[in-house]
């Protein structure tokens, strides 16, 4: 999934700057394990188990097209084999934009919350720079347990858009 590179993106910049010699005063850098915080987040985990029922669901589909496109093809019916063709690609088109809405939607979602929780925590805590765990090469305190337990508390969730099906 790409909402781990997400985060990563946000925390790398503060992290070359500090590697480069930018360093900011002791007490104001402070470390999360952003491995952790997708590992543990509940939203992570909602987009994981939503995306692997979309993808059983998509498999399911796969398997009943196929057998029905060989039957019809046993059969020698070009006329309804070609009509098959036509509603199986709708409904994978379907499929595919649900997921694609899906991945979207959670993408938002994680980012826009991490990255709130992540302003109003480097404030409350007077940071000026949160560095992915990853990427730091000396002592920092590692806040990522009461990040989290603030990312949990503040997770704001905007509703899915409805998905209106174009007439074609």
């Amino acid at each position: 999934m790409t909402f781990l590179s997400n985060l990563n993106k946000i925390l790398i910049i503060p992290a070359l700057l500090l590697t480069m010699g930018l360093s900011a005063q002791a007490g104001s850098v402070a470390a999360i394990d952003v491995n952790s915080i997708y590992l543990e987040y509940s939203l992570v985990k909602e987009a994981n188990e939503k995306f692997t029922s979309l993808e059983e669901g998509f498999k399911r589909i796969l398997a009943t097209a196929e057998k029905e496109m060989k039957d019809l093809q046993i059969a020698g019916d070009q006329t309804k084999l070609a009509t098959k063709k036509k509603e199986i690609q709708g409904v994978i088109d379907d499929k595919v934009e649900e997921m694609q809405d899906a991945k979207e939607y959670y993408d938002l979602q994680i980012s826009k919350n991490i990255q709130n929780t992540m302003n109003r925590f480097a404030k409350s805590k007077n940071l000026d720079v949160i560095l992915n765990k990853v990427f730091v090469i000396n002592q920092v305190p590692d806040l990522t347990q009461e990040f989290l337990t603030n990312l949990e508390r503040n997770t704001t969730i905007i509703k899915a858009p409805s998905r209106k099906k174009a007439k074609k």
